[in-house]
């Protein structure tokens, strides 16, 4: 099926080749838009490798919600995947795949996260205890998630919030009637970066 994915960048040149080529690896000719947050390395030159969809968005009006809206106003398909530029497609079940784009109900799903440490997997601890158990409205993670663009422009993620937009947009979107859902059978390698949100240390 058509897919297009939201990739946000700042600083990210050491792992957004890796990321980038995963997703085309994984899928067939996908649209991909590059959010960039003001990168001052290679990010954008190398995201350029792979799409010439990159848009930018000011230090002073960053914030997560509003990258994520501002690439999928440019998202062309029904399926939108958002996946961190330190994160790399791992496995896709397409049957699995199928299962959430012919619910009707499921307006989004987010993937387990194998944790890497410099190259070496680590023991899942804290927030990535999380990525084991369907939580559904409660937890959700951008790191790795598909979303409907219909139930998206329906409800966009909320642009005040400095962090947790996902977990705020599952939320919003159950209160609507739809549900979000931990799906496993896609899963993705999340590599360690200084300053990432999802590690805190190696916990």
């Amino acid at each position: 099926m058509d897919i297009s994915f939201v990739v946000r960048t700042k600083n990210e040149e050491q792992w957004i080749g890796h990321c980038l080529q995963s997703i085309v690896d994984n899928f067939k000719n996908p649209q991909i838009i590059i959010v960039d947050n003001e990168s001052e390395d290679d990010s954008v030159k190398i995201a350029k490798m792979f799409t010439d969809q990159v848009c930018y968005i000011k230090k002073n009006e960053y914030s997560p919600g509003k990258a994520l809206n501002l690439g999928f106003n440019l998202a062309t398909t029904s399926v939108v995947g958002v996946i961190s530029a330190h994160c790399e497609v791992d496995k896709i079940d397409k049957v699995a795949f199928d299962l959430f784009t012919q619910d009707k109900k499921l307006a989004g799903v987010f993937g387990h996260q194998v944790p890497l440490y410099k190259g070496v997997k680590v023991t899942p601890k804290g927030k990535w205890e999380l990525f084991n158990e369907d939580k559904s409205g409660e937890f959700f993670h951008n790191g790795f998630s598909f979303i409907k663009r219909p139930q998206w422009k329906k409800n966009p993620f909320n642009e005040t919030v400095t962090g947790t937009e996902d977990a705020v947009w599952s939320q919003e979107i159950t209160a609507r009637g739809y549900r979000t859902a931990y799906m496993p059978e896609l899963t993705c390698k999340h590599h360690w970066t200084e300053g990432c949100a999802t590690w805190k240390g190696l916990a």
